[in-house]
């Protein structure tokens, strides 16, 4: 364009300067749009999480009023317009709120993933009702952005008359001062002028002033004395170029074939990872044998996810939280996934930073294949778990066999058995037994069985019923193999044995004789009593409940032991809830005015054709409220004494909030009342609060027992 300096420097001071007031006026309001918007939905979302804790305890009991007058709190929010509380397991509405003139809450919700975004010109927030691990539902509240957008053309308005006022200043300054610049150029331009037409480098400008000119003038010689040195310095350069280009590309291949020689020989996958998440060309050749060859540019995070999905999306997470530099490099990477499983095998991951100017650069994620350890590790714990049953069966071999026994006879019931409550007590209760034999590992596929029972609402496959019997005989037959005993041996303490013997010298009738020796082969509750007061101490430590004392009260009761077997087994469930539900931490009961040591009271005692076993703690007692809520909850009737004592014994029924190993799952009280309706017994139970809990099963002597077959007092 053929216009003077003068023209274009108006044209250039004017334009940058309304160009740039148009760039920050825009970037001003669109920040102020940004921010308040982002404003608006972390303080409506602080609003969002105080009501969603509020109204976390009405919608777990399904208290629609309740929960409605919660969010009506949302009134004094004047952009609030739609409020609905929805349901975790089915998703629909319990209860909503609208302003007047707003549409109403949708029946049901369809995504209940957490957020806060905008739609459109709305604020929807959605956060989850979750507490202790235990998620009842999912709170949804829209906001109206009427003020942001009035405040958006509130400041457009004031951006407006600020370009429009500094327009004019710029003009009228521009043609008052653009002499100062407009003379000195010139006078530089004609000697650039003259060395351009004529190509003659040795001309030189005239400096006409000691400004920023001058030195533009004087940097403009300098810079012609450059070229001239600079063209024959090139032309001795030009003759040596191609031999040292040569000379660097060898040396780079070189290294580059070292640095692959030393990684395809590692036996760990050594591979780099862009900020963005790409995996870098260079890397181990045992990742790809591993995880197979990546595609060109893909993801780190899509390459796992292919094997497994969670590792995948995890490290995904994890990456972008080291990125965004919100928290300490090391405790963001020790967030990232540390092991994989995949194809049988298994792997470990190790990452470090690859640091430039203090910043993250790329980050080394250095994978070990583990296999062997873990290996390693499940045999020597399986061997030191076959150690320490072997040496409680050596302790107790009677109780060792009766639990086989009897973990047998359950396993095969729950294998033909169809009704999924009757699965969960089964399994319920081999779970116990297993524990309170030290068969953690049994124990531990019991409680994955379980969850897959609550997450599915069905009975375990076969093949996994199968898996967890085939486990068993393979444990305990080695330990019966290493104890060399037989399942029908009857031991029998030595001075019991001499003092019959006695009463056969001093001339005792065959029928007294006879009934003695048939008692023998019954068990003698005491054994029994011991080695359930034994795991009692010992679930006392594991539960952090310190010291118990346990007293055993069993007056010499012996019982036919196939006849009692299964209720020897349900009754496991009693004696982990008393310890569990019922003691309190050594701390708590000081604070309530008890002895540290809390304790467990077991007793039988026969009168005539009964029997009845006596369990007692000092406990912290049964929650009745807790109980009535939790029959409420399942459609239970809760009204009087008598219902809630029932409610102990439906399933489901539990006054945990969690589910644990131990316990919360609501089966085994449900397998105990199963049990003794199947032997004909009652249950009494008696409970105060803050002062303990007793149970007292009466059961008769059934199946008809034959004179003697019991022997008491």
């Amino acid at each position: 364009m053929n216009f003077s300096i003068k023209t274009k420097l108006l044209v250039l001071v004017l334009g940058v300067c309304t160009f740039a007031l148009i760039g920050a006026c825009l970037a001003f309001v669109v920040y102020d749009r940004k921010s308040s918007a982002t404003t608006k939905a972390d303080t409506l979302s602080v609003l969002v999480e105080a009501i969603a804790g509020s109204v976390y305890g009405p919608t777990a009991f399904q208290d629609q009023s309740s929960a409605e007058y919660v969010l009506k709190t949302l009134a004094s929010e004047d952009t609030a317009e739609v409020a609905g509380v929805y349901l975790e397991e089915t998703g629909a509405l319990l209860a909503g709120w609208n302003r007047p003139g707003s549409t109403e809450p949708s029946k049901v919700i369809e995504d209940r993933s957490p957020r806060a975004d905008y739609q459109g010109d709305r604020l929807r927030i959605v956060r989850p009702l979750e507490k202790d691990g235990q998620k009842v539902g999912v709170l949804s509240v829209q906001f109206s952005t009427a003020d942001l957008e009035a405040r958006t053309r509130q400041f457009l308005q004031i951006a407006g008359a600020i370009l429009l006022g500094a327009f004019f200043l710029s003009l009228l300054g521009g043609l008052r001062f653009h002499r100062l610049i407009t003379g000195p150029v010139a006078s530089l331009s004609a000697a650039a002028d003259k060395v351009t037409k004529e190509q003659d480098f040795s001309a030189r400008a005239t400096k006409v002033s000691a400004d920023e000119l001058g030195v533009l003038t004087d940097a403009f010689n300098q810079m012609l004395d450059g070229l001239q040195a600079r063209d024959r310095e090139l032309e001795g350069h030009r003759q040596h170029l191609e031999a040292l280009v040569e000379r660097r590309t060898r040396a780079l291949d070189d290294r580059n074939r070292a640095m692959r020689l030393v990684l395809d020989n590692v036996d760990q996958g050594f591979v780099t990872v862009e900020r963005d998440g790409a995996l870098s060309s260079e890397r181990s050749r045992v990742f790809d044998d591993w995880f197979g060859v990546p595609h060109e540019g893909q993801a780190l995070s899509q390459h796992l996810a292919a094997k497994d999905s969670t590792v995948g999306d995890w490290f995904a997470l994890g990456l972008e939280t080291v990125v965004e530099d919100l928290i300490p490099m090391e405790v963001a990477i020790e967030q990232m996934p540390k092991r994989m499983h995949h194809a049988g095998s298994t792997y470990t991951f190790d990452y470090k930073p690859i640091l430039m100017d203090g910043n993250l650069s790329k980050l080394l994620v250095i994978i070990s294949d583990i296999t062997d350890q873990v290996e390693r590790e499940q045999l020597e714990a399986s061997q030191r778990e076959l150690v320490a049953t072997f040496e409680r069966a050596i302790r107790d071999r009677s109780g060792f066999l009766e639990f086989c026994e009897e973990a047998e006879r359950i396993l095969a019931e729950v294998l033909e058995e169809t009704d999924l409550a009757v699965v969960k007590r089964h399994v319920h209760t081999l779970k116990g037994n297993f524990g309170l034999f030290g068969l953690a590992q049994l124990a531990e596929r019991c409680h994955h069985l379980e969850d897959r029972i609550a997450d599915t609402d069905r009975r375990p496959s076969p093949e996994e019923l199968d898996g967890l019997a085939g486990a068993f005989t393979e444990v305990t037959g080695r330990v019966l193999r290493l104890l060399g005993v037989k399942k029908d041996l009857v031991e029998i303490a030595s001075d019991r044995v001499l003092a019959l013997a006695g009463e056969v010298e001093g001339g005792a009738p065959k029928a007294k004789v006879a009934e003695v020796l048939r008692s023998w082969t019954h068990e003698p509750v005491q054994l029994r009593l011991e080695r359930l007061a034994e795991q009692t101490r010992a679930l006392a430590k594991r539960l952090d409940k310190g010291t118990v004392d346990v007293v055993v009260e069993h007056h010499d009761v012996r019982l036919p032991g196939e006849h009692w077997a299964t209720f020897w087994s349900a009754f496991t469930h009693v004696l982990r809830n008393a310890v569990d539900h019922g003691l309190e931490h050594p701390e708590a009961r000081e604070q309530a005015g008890k002895p540290r040591r809390g304790r467990v009271t077991l007793r039988t005692k026969v009168e005539g054709e009964v029997c009845s076993v006596e369990i007692a703690d000092d406990g912290q007692g049964i929650d009745w409220d807790a109980v009535a809520n939790k029959a409420e909850s399942l459609g239970l009737p809760s009204d009087n004494t008598q219902d809630l004592r029932r409610a102990i014994f439906a399933d489901g029924v539990s006054t945990k909030a969690q589910v644990s190993a131990m316990s919360g799952r609501g089966v085994g009280m449900a397998a105990m009342q199963a049990v003794c309706d199947q032997l004909g017994g009652t249950i009494a139970i008696e409970s105060k609060r803050g002062e303990g809990t007793k149970f007292l099963f009466t059961l008769p002597l059934d199946p008809p027992l034959k004179p003697g077959e019991v022997s008491g007092t």
